[in-house]
């Protein structure tokens, strides 16, 4: 018997022993870079906060230019380069510029600056030309005609007929409404200027139409929340090309026999796992790359040619995750190389047909960071309670036994977004001052298939996909992953949301939370961020609410979800909380961020919250940012014993007695008797 016991005592060591090794596997190449590396240095707030002057930059649809932007003070310059002289020219400067698209002929520049479209020369210097007034809500920039040039598009809802117009306009005011119809608009092809297949909203589902004069003929539909996406039409043999998922769980791309419906899987990603990210086609239609974000990216080519370019740029480049944009006809390539081992990312040009490469932005500085000091960080997989395999990403800081360092959970925004396998700042900066970073990809993440998204169930705050971070922490402690005892939850947006759920459905867990824009009751952010939203876009995203977290316009389901938020259960939150609030948000009401901090303040519990009048959703300003920083750093140095920079300029300590509105837990008090010289490296 005692032989028996001893045996079945060995066999439950073994397995708790090849359990353990199984879930440190995925870290180990990172725990060993973590612990052989130097410590690094405390660097500065402003290597995190500062951002590269460089801004959006886009390829010119012949390949022959780029249009970028420089940020100069308040203002932004319009550049242009020259791929074939390698020379760059200053256009233009502006106040400010929302999005840009190249016009057809790659000699014209469309933009969007205050409620205002303008068209400007990329030929030559010269003001800008106003085009149209987009100051009426119902009336949205689409974009430019991919084959016409000074010929853009745009939708105008209809209030009094309820109806969605598709409206073709040209630079020099003509208008002609191709379509109206009772369903929202949520994609079109053209061709040539016509236009030729609209999806559309229909219920819950998205449904593609052939155009014929003003009647849309329905040619396929696809089930609910499941988007397809056209990306080219074949008049000739009758054929989609179409990404969607159909009996997949992952958005996959299809041709589409319209005559049979026989639907033939062009490609998918072979782990099954993500979804399609982009596909480009050839002149023809035909597929010509295919592109998925996985835990870094993965790039397929569909052609001989793309096949033989994919290779040269998988052998300079090195990356882990590029991401491409090609010229119309394939012969130019604009590559960003975003591997999170670069602290900043890496812009290259391929001319195919001289077989010739090009760094245009060499002389631009991507980041401050010093290269030696950057944190390992790796994506992995684990189990939840329920089963189900998620995703999620790892950061550890150098120099440190990282079952020794405090671990902090960072969950993303959205809820529909997900974290990505890029170099990340905000990552890098927790794990400088000595944390070890989680970002899981709980249940409602998108990207990672169709059951990933819906399998959430609508059941946000204590329920399923709070239960989905939780699952991810306990995974990474077992795994031998950051302190029990020194734990803190940080996000921003609907991560601020899971903070504060963190706090309050967890609250021996975590010893401090750290809560940005949060809503703390998701209903009342439904429904405020659908009065912001253009009539038209705020109808489009009813179905995606109602379907995948609660209806706003059934009391009974406005109920469920408020009944587990962590604004009924704000009495829970019992450990320290930051809040930063914008005042002039969109999307969460100040007034909501507010209420959480004074309910706190009344019951005599540790919070501060920082409510900005200038800014919005996200700090903008280098001043606000850097302010963000600074709460972050200062509570989890406080709370969980680590390491800050707790310096404060002038116009810091100003901006922090301006904003901290509400401080029961003595910060803007410590700004004024704690300096560097007390933190321990």
């Amino acid at each position: 018997m005692q032989l028996i016991k001893a045996v079945l005592v060995f066999g439950v060591l073994l397995i708790m022993f090849i359990g353990e090794a199984s879930a440190s596997e995925p870290f180990s190449s990172a725990r060993n870079q973590a612990m052989k590396s130097a410590k690094a240095p405390l660097l500065p707030r402003q290597a995190f906060n500062w951002q590269s002057r460089l801004r959006r930059v886009s390829l010119s649809p012949n390949g022959a230019h780029l249009a970028y932007q420089v940020k100069n003070n308040r203002h932004l310059q319009i550049w242009r380069y020259d791929i074939t002289g390698q020379s760059h020219e200053q256009l233009m400067t502006v106040k400010a510029m929302e999005e840009m698209h190249w016009a057809a002929n790659s000699e014209q520049l469309f933009y969007v600056d205050s409620n205002t479209l303008f068209l400007a020369d990329m030929k030559a210097k010269s003001f800008a030309e106003k085009v149209y007034d987009l100051t009426d809500v119902n009336v949205e920039f689409l974009r430019p005609d991919p084959d016409l040039a000074e010929v853009f598009w745009l939708s105008r809802y209809l209030p009094r007929q309820r109806l969605y117009t598709l409206v073709r306009a040209t630079v020099d005011g003509n208008e002609q409404t191709i379509i109206s119809s009772e369903y929202p608009l949520s994609g079109f092809v053209t061709d040539g200027g016509e236009l030729t297949i609209v999806e559309q909203w229909v219920g819950n589902n998205i449904q593609i139409g052939r155009v014929k004069g003003n009647n849309v003929l329905p040619m396929l539909q696809c089930v609910a929340l499941a988007p397809c996406h056209v990306h080219h039409w074949n008049e000739e043999n009758q054929r989609l090309l179409v990404s969607s998922y159909f009996d997949e769980d992952v958005q996959s791309l299809f041709s589409i026999d319209i005559a049979t419906g026989q639907k033939q899987l062009i490609h998918q990603q072979p782990d099954k796992q993500f979804d399609i990210s982009s596909v480009v086609t050839t002149l023809s239609g035909m597929p010509y790359l295919v592109s998925y974000q996985t835990d870094y990216a993965q790039h397929y080519a569909m052609t001989s040619a793309s096949q033989r370019i994919l290779d040269k740029v998988s052998i300079k480049t090195n990356s882990r995750l590029n991401s491409f944009f090609i010229s119309k006809g394939q012969d130019v390539w604009f590559i960003i190389d975003q591997d999170p081992l670069h602290a900043g990312a890496r812009f290259h040009i391929y001319l195919a047909k001289s077989d010739t490469w090009q760094s245009p932005f060499e002389h631009f500085k991507t980041t401050r960071m010093d290269q030696r000091w950057l944190a390992p960080r790796v994506p992995f997989w684990y189990t939840a309670s329920d089963g189900m395999h998620l995703q999620g990403y790892l950061t550890l800081p150098l120099g440190a036994e990282p079952k020794n360092v405090p671990l902090i959970v960072n969950p993303h925004g959205g809820p529909w977004n997900r974290s990505f396998g890029k170099f990340n700042r905000f990552a890098q900066f927790l794990a400088n001052r000595g944390y070890a970073v989680f970002e899981p990809n709980f249940r409602s993440s998108t990207g990672l298939g169709r059951n990933y998204v819906f399998s959430a169930n609508k059941d946000f705050g204590d329920g399923r996909v709070q239960q989905d971070i939780i699952d991810g922490l306990d995974y990474l402690l077992a795994a031998g992953i950051g302190d029990p005892e020194q734990l803190a939850i940080a996000g921003h947006s609907f991560g601020g949301f899971s903070a504060l759920a963190g706090l309050a459905f967890s609250p021996n867990r975590f010893r401090v939370g750290f809560a940005g824009a949060a809503p703390s009751n998701l209903g009342n952010t439904i429904l405020r961020f659908s009065q912001q939203m253009p009539p038209a876009m705020a109808h489009r995203n009813q179905p995606r609410f109602r379907e995948l977290m609660a209806d706003i316009n059934d009391p009974e389901d406005v109920k469920r979800l408020y009944q587990q938020s962590p604004d009924m259960h704000w009495q829970n939150i019992s450990r320290p909380l930051y809040l930063w609030g914008g005042e002039k948000d969109n999307r969460v009401a100040i007034e909501d961020i507010r209420s959480m901090a004074l309910r706190l303040e009344s019951a005599n519990k540790e919070v501060v919250l920082i409510a900005d009048p200038r800014e919005g959703h996200s700090p903008e300003k280098e001043l606000a940012r850097e302010a963000y920083l600074y709460m972050l750093e200062h509570a989890l140095a406080i709370h969980l014993s680590g390491r800050a920079d707790f310096s404060v300029s002038p116009l810091l300590k100003r901006y922090l007695g301006k904003t901290v509105v509400i401080d029961t837990a003595n910060f803007t008090e410590s700004i004024n008797n704690v300096t560097v010289d007390a933190v321990s490296y």
